[in-house]
């Protein structure tokens, strides 16, 4: 059976989400209530239900429990799952990677935390924290566009980051400065689009911090077998 990353199904692979393993999911139980309503416009019955989908990780015991919402196609008979919401466990945030420093990811977690009630604030604090981190890295400007700008040419940033980072600004400019034309003319921050700012925080994060540090831990593994070898070290 194909992996279905939305939610869990007896006998089928994912990600256990308590211990992040990768298994089959052992079944325990799927309750159905099925449901059955008129299509106004086509004045026909569809049938549609609500499953509870209950297995275990087979590493952890972990418990896992989908509500799955399908309609049932009239043509082919098939079901077709329209929702699907985790009841349990609830969803975890990431904890912060040990190389980020913690002043600059407490502003990442309060941006995280407001952008669930405020859009438009999360993406003031996501572009807030965007300038803490390439401050942080030694690209100052007078403006977070010329310290964009820096970043584009630091050859530790990738061309995927590189690509993003004037989304976080521009994003967060919605919010932060009153447009030109009055309030009728404001630009609205989406949900979305304050996910993808957050997101380009992260990437950030991995570029800056955990990936350099991950480097020079290899590095020194690598090093350390040569020197036992009686051979010299990468420098």
């Amino acid at each position: 059976m194909a992996d279905l990353p939305d939610f869990v199904i007896p006998g089928s692979k994912g990600t256990c989400p308590h211990c992040g393993a990768r298994v089959v999911f052992a079944a325990q139980k799927s309750w159905d209530l099925p449901l059955q309503r008129v299509d106004e416009d086509e004045d026909v019955p569809i049938t549609s239900g609500v499953d509870l989908h209950a297995v275990s990780c087979p590493g952890c015991n972990g418990f896992v429990l989908d509500f799955v919402w399908w309609n049932q196609d009239m043509y082919s008979n098939e079901q077709i799952v329209t929702k699907a919401v985790r009841a349990y466990p609830a969803a975890r945030n990431a904890s912060r990677p040990r190389e980020v420093p913690d002043n600059l990811w407490k502003i990442f977690d309060e941006a995280r935390g407001v952008a669930r009630i405020s859009s438009s604030a999360g993406a003031m604090l996501a572009r807030a924290c965007l300038q803490q981190i390439l401050r942080a890295q030694g690209l100052a400007g007078h403006t977070l566009d010329e310290e964009i700008k820096a970043a584009e040419n630091d050859a530790r940033v990738t061309s995927s980051l590189r690509k993003k980072l004037h989304m976080v600004r521009v994003v967060g400019n919605y919010a932060a400065h009153p447009a030109a034309g009055g309030p009728e003319s404001m630009l609205v921050v989406e949900p979305g689009e304050v996910e993808a700012a957050l997101a380009t925080l992260e990437e950030a994060f991995d570029v800056f911090y955990v990936r350099p540090a991950q480097d020079e831990q290899l590095l020194a593994a690598v090093n350390a077998k040569l020197v036992a070898a009686n051979k010299s070290p990468i420098t």
